[in-house]
This record gives C-alpha cells, sequence and structure tokens, in this order.
C-alpha cells in the first residue's frame, strides 16, 4: 500500500465493518483484541453505531448546536497555510469535513496539486455521542490505538498524562493528556448535563451539595458539584504531519460566563482553542511536542482554577457547618450531623482520589529525549509550578476531612458523655422508683390490708380480732412480717423449688461455697 493509501485510509469504513456494531469493532481492534472489551463496552453505553447512519443522512435526530472547530493546515515544517475558513460546525458538518481526504496526488494532467492536510486540529466543546462516532468514523488506521484509549478514558473520566512513545502501527508516538475535575457552582438553576448514556444517565454527574449550608441557607443559590474533564491527544506521524484532538466540557458554566466555539473565532483574530485561546492561530506552534506541552500548560491553568475553587467553597461550608454546631441539639437528633459527615467525608474521598490519582499520572511521566528542547522545558516548568499549585490544593483537601474527622471524634465524645449522664438519671430514677415500691409493698400495702379487713363486717372478722385500734396495731406488724416472708421466697424461689427436689444438691453446694471461701 502507496503512503498516500496509508494516510488515507479509514479504519472504521463502512464497508469493512459491514453489518458489526462500529463501536465495538473500533474499539476491540476489528475484534482482535478482545482484551479491550472493558473498554468497548463504556464506550458503547454512551455512543451508538446506529448514528453513523443518523450522520450520514443529517437526520432530525442531530443537534443543531454548533460545538466543533476544525483547523487545517498545509506546512512544510517551518512555514504553514490554512486551509479552508475556521468556523464553527455542527457535528454534521464536522463529519463531512472529517470523511474527505487530508492528502492528494498530484493531478495526472499536470495542473495544480491540492494542498495537503499536514497538520489537523479537531476541537470539540461538550462532545455528544453524535461528535465521538464521527471521530471514530473517519479515523485513518495509524491513529486507531491512540483513539482507543482516548475516547475511553475521556468517556470513563480517567486521568492521564503520557507520551507512548513506541505504539503499534505508522505513528512513532503518541501524547496525550486526561484532566478531570469537579467544578463548584453556586447558582439559582441546576446545571444541567444533556449528554446521556444509554440508561438514561448522564454522562456527567451533577451532585447537590446544598446539604453542606445546614438547614438555613443565607441565599436562594444552590450549590453544585459538577463533575467534568479536559482531554487532548496529539498523533505524530513524522515529516510535520500530526494530528490533534481536544474534548473539553463547559456544560456546568452559567450562561453569562459559559464559553462557546464562536469565542474562538468570530472577533477578527483566529484563537487556539487547544491552548484556551492564549495564542494566535495564525501563528501556530508546528511541532507536536512543543504544542502538546503548551496545551498542557494552558489548560492546567484552567484545571487548577477550578480545583482551588472546589477546595475553597468546600473548606468554607464545612468551617461554617463546625463553627456553628450546636452540641445541645445534637443530643436530640444525633443522626442527622453523622448523616452529613457521612455525606461530607463520601464527597471529600472522591475528590481527593480523583486529583491525587491526576497528579501522579505528572509524576510518573517520563519525558522522551525529543522533548528536551528548549521550548519543552520552559513550559515543563510552568506545568510544574502550576502542579505544585495542585498539590496544595490537594492538601487543602486532606485538611478539610481531617476537620471532618475531628469534629466526628468531639461529637462521638459528645454522644459518650450524653449517654453517661442519660444513665445515670436513670439509675437514680430506678433508685427512687426501688425505694419507692418498697415503702409501697412493705409499709403501706400491710396498713392498707389491715384497714381493709377490720373495716369488714363484723361476723365476717375473726373472733380472736375486733374492729378496735389495738387489732389493727397488732395485725399491721403481722402483715408487714407476712408480706416480707412471701417477697424473701419469691426472691429465693429457684433455690427452694432446687432443695425441694434435690435437697441433697443444695447442701453440697454450700459445703463447697464454705470450702472455697476458707481456701
Amino acid at each position: 500500500m502507496e503512503m498516500l493509501e496509508i494516510l488515507n485510509d479509514i479504519y472504521a469504513n463502512p464497508a469493512k465493518v459491514g453489518a458489526r456494531d462500529l463501536v465495538d469493532w473500533f474499539m476491540t481492534n476489528g475484534g482482535k483484541e478482545p482484551r479491550r472489551r472493558y473498554q468497548a463496552e463504556v464506550v458503547n453505553h454512551f455512543c451508538h453505531s446506529s448514528e453513523l447512519q443518523e450522520l450520514q443522512s443529517n437526520s432530525s435526530n442531530l443537534s443543531s448546536r454548533r460545538s466543533c472547530l476544525i483547523d487545517d493546515r498545509t506546512s512544510n515544517g517551518i512555514v504553514s497555510t490554512t486551509l479552508g475558513q475556521q468556523k464553527p460546525l455542527t457535528s454534521h458538518e464536522m463529519f463531512n469535513r472529517l470523511v474527505e481526504k487530508r492528502f492528494h496526488e498530484p493531478p495526472s494532467n499536470g495542473g495544480p496539486k491540492k494542498p495537503n492536510t499536514d497538520r489537523r486540529l479537531v476541537f470539540i466543546m461538550n462532545p455528544d455521542s453524535h461528535a465521538l462516532v464521527s471521530v471514530m468514523a473517519t479515523a485513518p488506521r495509524y491513529q486507531k490505538n491512540a483513539l482507543i484509549h482516548f475516547l475511553y478514558s475521556y468517556i470513563a473520566s480517567q486521568p492521564y498524562i503520557g507520551v507512548l512513545s513506541k505504539p503499534q502501527g505508522l505513528v512513532t508516538y503518541e501524547l496525550s493528556f486526561h484532566l478531570p475535575f469537579y467544578s463548584w457552582k453556586l447558582t439559582q438553576h441546576e446545571p444541567r448535563e444533556i449528554r446521556l448514556r444509554r440508561d438514561g444517565s448522564p454522562l456527567r454527574k451533577v451532585q447537590d451539595m446544598s446539604c453542606l449550608r445546614g438547614n438555613s441557607p443565607t441565599t436562594p443559590a444552590m450549590d453544585y458539584l459538577c463533575q467534568a474533564q479536559i482531554a487532548v491527544c496529539i498523533t505524530p506521524i513524522g515529516e510535520g504531519i500530526w494530528t490533534g484532538y481536544c474534548f473539553v466540557d463547559t456544560y456546568f458554566q452559567s450562561k453569562d460566563e459559559r464559553q462557546c466555539i464562536e469565542d474562538y473565532c468570530d472577533r477578527g483574530m483566529q484563537l487556539d482553542p487547544f491552548t484556551t485561546g492564549k495564542h494566535d492561530a495564525e501563528l501556530p506552534i508546528l511541532d507536536p511536542d512543543d504544542y502538546f506541552l503548551t496545551s498542557l500548560e494552558c489548560q492546567l491553568l484552567v484545571f487548577k482554577d477550578e480545583w482551588m475553587n472546589t477546595a475553597q467553597r468546600f473548606k468554607q461550608r464545612v468551617e461554617t457547618y463546625v463553627d456553628g454546631f450546636e452540641f445541645a441539639l445534637a443530643s436530640k437528633e444525633s443522626q442527622q450531623p453523622l448523616a452529613w459527615l457521612r455525606h461530607a467525608r463520601r464527597k471529600l474521598t472522591e475528590l481527593v482520589v480523583c486529583l491525587e490519582t491526576t497528579i501522579d499520572c505528572w509524576d510518573n511521566l517520563t519525558y522522551p529525549d525529543h522533548m528536551q528542547t528548549r521550548y519543552g522545558r520552559q513550559s515543563m516548568v510552568s506545568i510544574e509550578q502550576t502542579f505544585a499549585e495542585v498539590r496544595n490544593c490537594l492538601k487543602e483537601l486532606y485538611n478539610i476531612r481531617t476537620l471532618c474527622d475531628e469534629h466526628e471524634r468531639t461529637l462521638n465524645l459528645h454522644n459518650i458523655d450524653e449517654q453517661y449522664r442519660i444513665s445515670r438519671m436513670q439509675a437514680q430514677v430506678a433508685e427512687s422508683t426501688q425505694v419507692l415500691s418498697c415503702f409501697l409493698l412493705y409499709v403501706v400495702s400491710p396498713i392498707t390490708l389491715a384497714a381493709a379487713i377490720l373495716s369488714m363486717q363484723e361476723e365476717a372478722i375473726p373472733d380472736f380480732l375486733g374492729p378496735t385500734k389495738l387489732s389493727f396495731f397488732l395485725l399491721t406488724p403481722m402483715l408487714i412480717l407476712l408480706v416480707s416472708l412471701v417477697a424473701r421466697l419469691a426472691q429465693h424461689w429457684v433455690k427452694v423449688q432446687l432443695y425441694m427436689s434435690h435437697p441433697g444438691n443444695l447442701v453440697q453446694a454450700r459445703k463447697r461455697d464454705v470450702n472455697i471461701g476458707i481456701v
């Protein structure tokens, strides 16, 4: 196969895939790598193979949102020229653009050759399933390995920063990073994630965190924790030919601050979306290594700011709750603060794991020799400085979790003291009740019984008694003694039964107790 054919060869060509599932075919390398099945299942849970037909037919199910941008350039490695107009595209328009051939042969009649697309940048804001299917259905064969990992990591929200130096295929190396984060939003309207999986669940989670503010929020706005991700993949194949993909989640931003695709191309100058608009697209960085590090440097600032805002908001909510906590009320409703602590700690652990794993990806990154340029070293210094701030943010999350743990210990000690106090009160009440019961049983009851006996008719009273005061004073002590004997008998009834049934056993038991006492 000639070089041009290799460069233009679409891997998931419908003629090759046939009736098989496009997503499964692409993610398992045409069924040759079943070990990737778990990745295929994750992607297939969001993307649908039938959406390829919808893209081809421009179905009414396609979104009319212009969320895509393609920057094509022809380059000789030093000078580049833009190809076509850089404008916002829908998923259908992006599909038609990507399906076109990038590389062309000289015309046989000797006419001017159509310029090749040596460098292509594909930027998608909040990519939906149609946009991702467009990428799979138009990707050349030499990009498949890089895109399999890239698509899976984006959909699964997995952190990653890496350079794969010797992948399979024509690509000499791959560069990609995934920066997942959680954005804390204080707003009256819940951020909506309209990208849904097959089971109806959103691609990114939006969690209501207003419970951390207690029962009396000071503002009508609500707290939401929104999951998001920034992902970039660069696939160079040498001689100035390379492709870049950038997926950015912005759905959580409010309408007045939300980025839109027009921000990069409708202000009289073309801005580079991979670098968050900090670089002029008309003055491109043509080296893929430098461009990767520049993209990471710029996107990392967004990543850092979102994490710092989230940590600060979380800290404010926890400190406000802990400082204003009333232990007197906690004893009456002990389950509520425990539920608050469990919720706060569970979310903190989720944030810590996400941020900690992302930092580990950078710490474990090995820099290839071809990235050790002057420009590359400058970018790495800036990236390392940003990661130093990110590590401080991680420490802040640890401190918040420690504050929750200390509050839980204090609450537990308070509950123990409260239970001890209640137990003492119950013991005192029980002791008072026992004294009163004994008084009623041994004093009041005999007196009442004696009075009742002597108040009967004379013929019903025994002859040796009479309805006189002397009889009352004699009968009352006798009844007190009788009640005491009955109570004593009831108290030791088990021993009485044992003696009645086996009198010898009780005597032997007493002798044994006496012998033990002597020893």
